[in-house]
């Protein structure tokens, strides 16, 4: 498999992962209360477009490892090398 294509099933994998989407969620939704704070209920039609954001950014970082490329064991998202394999996630 080409690095593109390692990196991009990568990305796919992410974009299914529960965690990221709970994270980015939780963070859209502390952004939309943060924004309510000064511009009222409209802040409530952002939640949405925050999410959407958040989980962009989430999938497009290539520093959150979610799992093991050469095991497929769960990782957390900032760790440098797998705990089953001890194989480096990221140089």
């Amino acid at each position: 498999m080409t690095t593109s294509a390692t990196i991009w099933k990568a990305r796919l994998r992410k974009l299914t992962s529960f965690r990221l989407l709970f994270a980015c969620a939780v963070g859209a939704a502390f952004g939309a209360w943060a924004l309510s704070l000064f511009v009222g209920p409209l802040a409530k039609l952002l939640f949405l477009p925050l999410l959407l954001v958040c989980v962009w950014l989430g999938v497009r970082n290539d520093d959150v490892v979610l799992h093991c490329p050469r095991c497929g064991t769960r990782t957390t998202p900032l760790a440098r090398t797998c705990t089953a394999c001890l194989g480096q996630l990221r140089p």
